[in-house]
């Protein structure tokens, strides 16, 4: 018994030290860690895949929103009959190894959500370093790639600005809808299904925008705006729910959290502001004379923030 359990001392040290060590590391200096990828389509159908990775010397030791000593990040564009093909296109213009383990912004051109959303979801689906859940906007009246390329003087990353734009829209002001590549897969495949994705806009001119000098300014010239909500069926883009009426579909689906509110009181219009906390939606369906009708009711709670007559 002594013996074995000698043996068993000097086995498990022995396995310790051939075991150890990181087998699959990756070292931090060789690779060009992406943050956000555009995907757009060219008139001869070939895709272009714009990544917009990451400068680590500009942004360490930076403040939020300011500082700093260059750009940020810097993009790289390549274009192929196939996503995969463009991503290893993309190997012959950077001196590291591209990685996409911290991808959180997936910006799909107009064009190519009017085609067919399902081949770029399958790439990303097996990609074994892309995260779904990523977060996913549709290009509205221009292209993916020049909306990466714009500075924003807020954060240092526009992909991190748009992700907390479309969170904090949402989740405020209920016009904008926060969903991530995984959901988009599930609801696309999913019978009766199909999903609704926000949209994202550059106002301004995107030479200007990918200037220094548009963050060096109180009112930056070129701006990015979350811009109405792609409808999507088959997994074709067919048509855009715009801004203004974009709450009022987030609210049948249950989608709006909070939001802000103007109603008449006594002959008066838009006389009391109410800040809504709380929503609660309920969808009937059912037939009035033979033909399907659906009713809708919503409950919401909130307090009132402002007044122009007495109460």
């Amino acid at each position: 018994m002594k013996k074995r359990i000698f043996a068993l001392l000097l086995f498990v040290p022995f396995v310790s030290t051939v075991l150890t060590g990181c087998w699959s590391h990756k070292e931090l200096n060789d690779l060009a860690i992406v943050l956000a990828i555009a995907i757009d389509q060219l008139e001869n159908d070939d895709y272009l895949l714009t990544v917009q990775v990451v400068n680590p010397s500009n942004v360490a030791g930076a403040t939020q929103g300011g500082g700093g000593g260059g750009v940020p990040f810097t993009i790289v564009q390549a274009s192929s009959d196939s996503l995969g093909e463009a991503n290893l296109k993309l190997t012959q213009k950077v001196s590291r190894r591209i990685y996409y383990g911290h991808t959180n912004l997936v910006i799909v051109g107009e064009t190519v959500a009017r085609n067919d959303m399902s081949e770029i979801l399958d790439v990303l689906e097996r990609s074994s370093e892309f995260r779904t859940n990523a977060r996913m906007l549709i290009a509205h009246g221009g292209t993916a790639a020049d909306i990466l390329k714009v500075l924003t003087p807020i954060d240092k990353l526009n992909a991190s600005q748009l992700i907390r734009m479309l969170l904090y829209s949402g989740r405020e002001w209920g016009h904008s809808l926060d969903i991530d590549v995984w959901e988009v897969l599930q609801k696309i495949h999913a019978p009766g299904s199909n999903p609704l994705i926000t949209g994202v806009k550059m106002v301004g001119n995107v030479d200007v925008g990918k200037r220094q000098e548009n963050i060096q300014t109180s009112e930056p010239e070129t701006k990015l705006e979350l811009d109405g909500l792609a409808m999507f069926q088959s997994g074709k883009l067919i048509g855009w729910i715009p801004r203004n009426a974009a709450r009022g579909v987030l609210w049948i689906l249950g989608e709006v959290k909070n939001t802000q509110l103007t109603v008449a009181w006594k002959g008066t219009p838009e006389a009391i502001g109410l800040y809504v906390h709380k929503t609660k939606t309920r969808v009937t369906p059912h037939l009035r004379n033979g033909k399907p009708s659906i009713s809708i009711h919503i409950q919401l709670m909130g307090d009132i923030n402002e007044t122009l007559v007495p109460v």
